[in-house]
């Protein structure tokens, strides 16, 4: 013969202790420990989401919600909104750059600077100075010294 759950008054609805804990969200022991005769004491605080929620699309969710729904690392949503002064519209938007792509891009620059002081110095800067040229018979210096119309 199988025994019958104790019930116990808990707002105002007689439950077991399991589902109090269930209700609650603590453990059945915590519960057991606030029985007192066949009421529950009621001193369980509701659980209220952490830190702060941020809206987008319509939905709000915490900050590791979100990195977990766009596979992107919690500290990089920070980061961007925090350090990088973002919107958190375009820091949830954003896909993350790669490592790949980061050294693409540093290199890209650097290029770009290089020829921006070529430019500048009529193509007399170390990176240039012994340079075949493009065959064209033209470089920087001819095009700074011809008369605009």
């Amino acid at each position: 013969m199988s025994r019958k759950a104790d019930t116990y008054l808990f707002r105002d609805q007689w439950m077991t202790l399991g589902e109090i804990s269930e209700l609650v969200g603590v453990s059945y022991n915590t519960v057991w420990r606030r029985v007192d005769g066949w009421v529950v004491r009621d001193s369980f605080k509701q659980r209220r989401p952490k830190g702060v929620l941020w809206t987008f699309q319509g939905k709000s969710q915490s900050i590791s919600a979100w990195a977990k729904e766009l596979a992107i690392n919690e500290s990089t949503l920070r980061d961007r909104v925090g350090q990088s002064g973002w919107s958190i519209e375009r820091a949830l938007s954003e896909p993350i750059t790669t490592p790949a792509d980061q050294t693409r891009r540093r290199r890209n620059l650097k290029a770009i600077k290089r020829v921006c002081v070529a430019f500048r110095t009529g193509g007399q800067s170390k990176t240039f100075q012994n340079s075949p040229g493009t065959g064209g018979g033209r470089h920087a210096r001819h095009l700074q010294s011809e008369e605009r119309p």
